[in-house]
């Protein structure tokens, strides 16, 4: 199964195999990527593949940070300017 190398919102650097989750489940963890156009799916056992915002009920990334009130952990300037016009903590 071919994996990509992704970007985290926190800035961590992750394998992810190219596979899309259709459903959520109560063991999977959400990370937003890196420019926030998808999550990265974490299960019982690493990273499982990635998820649009809609499987969580939600338009965008951007929209479930705000929901969640996340933190952005990632200090690049791109992330800090994004943090500082979004009003996200």
């Amino acid at each position: 199964m071919p994996k990509f190398e992704a970007k985290l919102a926190d800035g961590t650097l992750v394998f992810v195999p190219d596979v899309e989750v259709a459903q959520d489940k109560s063991e999977y963890v959400f990370h937003p990527a890196h420019g926030m156009l998808h999550f990265m799916v974490e299960g019982l056992e690493g990273f499982i593949g990635w998820a649009k915002p809609e499987l969580l009920g939600f338009d965008s990334v951007l929209d479930w940070m705000k929901h969640n009130r996340y933190v952005i952990k990632c200090t690049c300037m791109a992330c800090c300017r994004f943090r500082e016009h979004e009003g996200l903590p």
